[in-house]
């Protein structure tokens, strides 16, 4: 038992440094590129959208009456999201594009859209080329300056909201040190593992009580 308490107590020692040490490694490490949305307009009222810190998606949820069609690099109408379900257009050349799959040859932004149900989620998770580095290697100013912030360059999505048309803007940037999605993960690895040490003490601890309550054992 009392091994046991000296050996959480040491992993619970190290966990906390090397959360106290991540932020200070992060300014020797390598420098990442991060998406972040920087307005939506017009405001959509209860649908909520949001991107990875690493541009690697964008995610929408829909719990409202509207219907939300996220409008594509081509203007083609490229996902329906409804309170009932995501459907994505097969005839819209931005969702092959998005998936680095081949376009067919009737994939085209003037074809009338041909909705093929995903989920029955009100949640659209998907990656987009305009909201993340596709480029070979890094972008040539991070070349010129790694270690300096740069803003490689502002995007732009458009979504039809029940026929109004609303614009996210964002930005996509060279940030020095460890990427924020890197961070998060850390954090949440270390919340995990904090939980687990903090119910053994608690098990421990109860079983002592336990012990003491019923008295020596004849």
């Amino acid at each position: 038992m009392r091994r046991r308490r000296l050996a959480v107590t040491a992993l619970l020692v190290f966990l906390l440094s090397a959360v106290a040490a991540e932020p200070a490694a992060a300014h020797g490490g390598l420098p990442h590129l991060a998406s972040a949305i920087t307005s939506v307009g017009p405001a959509v009222p209860g649908v909520h959208i949001s991107v990875a810190a690493d541009g690697r998606y964008l995610r929408i949820t829909n719990p409202t009456s509207r219907t939300v069609i996220v409008l594509g690099s081509y203007h083609d109408q490229y996902l329906r999201i409804t309170a009932h379900g995501v459907s994505h257009n097969v005839h819209a050349p931005t969702y092959y594009r998005n998936e680095g799959r081949a376009t067919p040859v009737d994939a085209s932004a003037e074809a009338a859209p041909g909705w093929e149900a995903v989920s029955t989620s009100n949640t659209a998770q998907f990656p987009d080329d305009r909201i993340r580095w596709t480029g070979p290697g890094r972008p040539a100013v991070v070349d010129q300056a790694p270690t300096k912030l740069h803003l490689i360059r502002a995007w732009a999505i458009e979504l039809l909201v029940d026929g109004t048309l609303v614009t996210i803007s964002g930005t996509l940037s060279w940030h020095p040190g460890s990427s924020p999605a890197s961070l998060v993960a850390f954090a949440v690895v270390c919340a995990i593992i904090l939980a687990g040490v903090v119910v053994l003490l608690l098990r421990d601890e109860r079983r002592t009580r336990a012990r003491r309550l019923s008295g020596p054992t004849r």
